[in-house]
């Protein structure tokens, strides 16, 4: 995945906030996937999507993160 994929918001709806850094978004994006819900708590189908869009985007940071301080 490269970064303009990772920042897409056609590719990641629920995910991506217009007008953030890569930085920020990735804060966001790590920040939200660690959030862990209540006991008993399901999720409706967008959250679903969502925690899928996270978890998509999470696992590809490290690369990304490598690319860029490279730059």
């Amino acid at each position: 995945m490269t970064l303009s994929d990772y920042m897409s918001a056609a590719r990641f709806p629920l995910t991506s906030q217009k007008g953030l850094s890569a930085r920020q978004q990735f804060m966001i994006d790590a920040f939200n996937d660690d959030q862990k819900p209540p006991p008993g708590y399901v999720r409706d189908e967008e959250g679903e999507r969502r925690k899928a869009e996270l978890v998509e985007k999470v696992a590809a940071q490290p690369s990304l993160l490598r690319e860029m301080a490279k730059r």
